[in-house]
């Protein structure tokens, strides 16, 4: 199937993982033909005529002006109920690609099954967050001017042409980072890379560029591999301890603050640790969805011999036990009272991979001994929206 053929295209090619290893640049290839059967402008075409696009999912930019674009394009309008809402205007739309201007659509992948696919195997391999957007322009202008993402990207060019621009310090030939220049200029411009149709790039987080169209149609998906950083870590770590030493004022003129940073230093000495560490990230990625919710019209929730069923949380984080076998969790940023059968399949289940209902019956034989307790289990994690089934279709296609 083309769903799973494009994650390992992408993902199998040569070199690509080992220079992601080893955080350094890399550039491939793939049949453009087979990219176009997949999106393309046909596709673009089909989405903006079919679907309500609103302005949280297409978003236009000219370098040093996001506002006025948007204002031109979208309008305000009422839905055929009288609900308040915005509406793109093609005409205009059309207008402003002439004059230069880039369309991003946003969340690609939850309007292209087989991007989808990718991003949500690479959430499977790196347990790392990731989605994709598409980028659209006609013009021969920047879109964003000179910036860096502060996340991994990989740049896939389905249709037409467009300039990289890379920068450089004057003491090495390498592709610049926020560690090298910290506000690159023209002087500063190195490589760069004219990006055609079916070449691939894997860009690492903070490297300086500035994409620039060619004055002809280009069409290109960049996918996002984004995990917590350290500053995640330490707005976590203030809030647990709110109330603590970083609920104190500092009074200029009236404390020593050289005793104030003493104090500062000797709390991240004391509350950082590995296990504080891991705790973070189990609350971390307790908040974020791995994968989406499958539609299963016309069973719904309900348990069926052909389904499988996998984790949508790339973990659970337990707050508490309460008495009667009831356990509080957190997880995609709600809190949830549970039992303990509900919780042991949950735990059993992956975000990686499906579990048919034979092995998860299997595992969990222990504490779950028969088919109606786990079959209801299984019936509220999905009515809860922790789970989600795996059709006996779904499974054949892959």
């Amino acid at each position: 199937m083309e769903s799973q053929d494009l994650a390992q295209m992408v993902l199998d090619s040569d070199g690509l993982m080992l220079n992601y290893e080893e955080r350094r640049f890399w550039k491939g290839r793939i049949d453009p033909r087979y990219l176009q059967s997949i999106f393309s402008w046909h596709h673009l075409n089909q989405l903006l005529s079919t679907h309500r696009i609103t302005n949280d999912r297409l978003r236009l930019s000219r370098v040093n002006d996001y506002l006025t674009p948007n204002k031109l394009a979208f309008r305000q309008a009422r839905d055929q109920f009288g609900r308040s809402t915005d509406c793109l205007s093609i005409n205009v739309l059309h207008r402003l690609m002439r004059l230069g201007v880039t369309g991003v659509l946003e969340s690609t992948n939850e309007l292209i099954p087989q991007i989808e696919a990718l991003t949500t195997d690479i959430r499977a391999r790196f347990d790392a967050r990731s989605s994709a957007n598409a980028y659209f322009s006609f013009g021969s202008t920047s879109g964003f001017g000179t910036h860096n993402d502060d996340h991994d990207v990989i740049v896939i060019q389905f249709q037409g042409r467009k300039y990289w621009h890379f920068f450089r310090t004057a003491t090495s030939t390498e592709k610049a980072t926020v560690q090298d220049l910290v506000a690159p200029t023209t002087h500063d411009r190195g490589h760069t890379i004219l990006l055609e149709e079916g070449e691939v790039m894997f860009v690492p987080k903070g490297t300086w560029h500035d994409v620039v169209a060619l004055d002809e149609p280009s069409l290109h998906v960049t996918v996002s591999i984004v995990y917590p950083t350290v500053t995640d870590f330490i707005d976590w770590l203030l809030k647990q301890h709110q109330f603590g030493l970083p609920f104190r004022d500092i009074k200029i003129g009236r404390d020593d603050l050289g005793a104030m940073a003493a104090d500062c230093s000797d709390f991240i000495d004391k509350t950082t640790s590995r296990e504080v560490l891991l705790e973070f990230l189990k609350a971390y990625y307790a908040r974020y969805a791995a994968s989406r919710i499958s539609p299963a019209f016309p069973t719904l929730n309900r348990v069926t011999p052909a389904d499988s069923y996998k984790r949508l949380p790339y973990a659970i984080s337990i707050l508490d036990k309460k008495e009667a076998g009831v356990i509080n969790i957190s997880a995609l940023g709600r809190r949830h009272a549970i039992s303990e059968a509900e919780y042991r399949i949950l735990d059993e289940l992956s975000h990686k991979y499906s579990c048919s209902l034979t092995d998860i019956l299997a595992s969990v034989r222990d504490c779950i001994p028969n088919l109606d307790t786990a079959t209801s289990a299984l019936e509220r994690l999905l009515d809860i929206g922790l789970i989600s089934k795996v059709r006996g279709e779904q499974l054949e296609d892959r």
